[in-house]
This record gives C-alpha cells, sequence and structure tokens, in this order.
C-alpha cells in the first residue's frame, strides 16, 4: 500500500490501487474499519505529480 499526499503534504489515504483514466485519478483505497468494502475515490482532473515505491503525489 502507497501513502497518498497533494503536494503541499496534506495526507490523503492509503491506496491498493492507483489509476489514471483520461484527466482523472481513480484511487482504491480499504474501508473505514475492519470488514468494510473497499471504496474507490475519483479525482477529475487529478494527475500524478510523483510516485515512489512507498508515496503518491497527486494534485487536483
Amino acid at each position: 500500500m502507497k501513502k497518498v499526499f497533494t503536494p503541499d503534504g496534506t495526507f490523503l489515504g492509503r491506496a491498493l490501487k492507483i489509476e489514471t483514466t483520461g484527466n482523472d485519478v481513480e484511487i482504491t483505497m480499504p474501508g473505514d474499519f475492519p470488514g468494510m468494502a473497499e471504496k474507490t475515490v475519483i479525482y477529475v482532473g487529478g494527475s500524478i505529480v510523483y510516485e515512489d515505491e512507498n508515496r503518491v503525489y497527486i494534485k487536483y
């Protein structure tokens, strides 16, 4: 799992899967509590600024 941040350092959550689709960034995150379904967050007009093996920075 990677940690997702904005360029100014705001933590958005942990990502199981990150995809860019057209002009959007789609992030699949684990549920908030054990046993909850995964949730998908779409940042319309977003893009990945930086990515390494532990972190991803996106702007939207």
